[in-house]
This record gives C-alpha cells, sequence and structure tokens, in this order.
C-alpha cells in the first residue's frame, strides 16, 4: 500500500526541482539513487515523510524507505537504484 500520495509526489517533484535548479540541474540528470536519497535529505523530502519537530513536520505515519524509494523512483525517471525496496 502507497503511503506517499500522488499529490505529494507532485509536491516532492517540485521540491527537488527547486533544489536541483539552483544547483544547475533537473531531475532528468539524476542517475544514482544515492544522488536522489542526498536530494531527497538535503531538499526536505524526508523531513516531511519521517517527520522534523524542529520544523514542525508531522511525518506520515509507517512511512518506510522503500515507502520514499517508490516516490523517488516516480520523481527521478532515469535513476537506477541498487535496492530493489519499493511500494
Amino acid at each position: 500500500m502507497a503511503k506517499i500520495s500522488p499529490e505529494l509526489v507532485d509536491e516532492f517533484k517540485a521540491q527537488a526541482h527547486e533544489w536541483l535548479k539552483g544547483r544547475g540541474f533537473t531531475r532528468e540528470d539524476v542517475k544514482l539513487g544515492s544522488d536522489a536519497w542526498l536530494i531527497a535529505c538535503n531538499s526536505g523530502i524526508t523531513d516531511a515523510c519521517y517527520g522534523n519537530t524542529a520544523k514542525d513536520l508531522p511525518g506520515i505515519p509507517g512511512c518506510h524507505d522503500a515507502h520514499i524509494q517508490t516516490a523517488l523512483m516516480k520523481i527521478f525517471p532515469n535513476c537506477k537504484f541498487v535496492s530493489n525496496r519499493s511500494y
């Protein structure tokens, strides 16, 4: 069962786009799963999923790495992940 809605994936795409744009890249430039995770951590995607009390973000109850990776696979269409975790 998907924990991250299609609407939230769209929000995450926008966050990733803004983060990458500031560095001269696009989502299509991301090829490695490790880079996708780095972007997720730095753009606030993981904060939104796991929660962050300092930023007053409650997180998504029951959200695990595999849920986030499934969203990252949609956000970064050219990305290859070593792990096959997904939901």
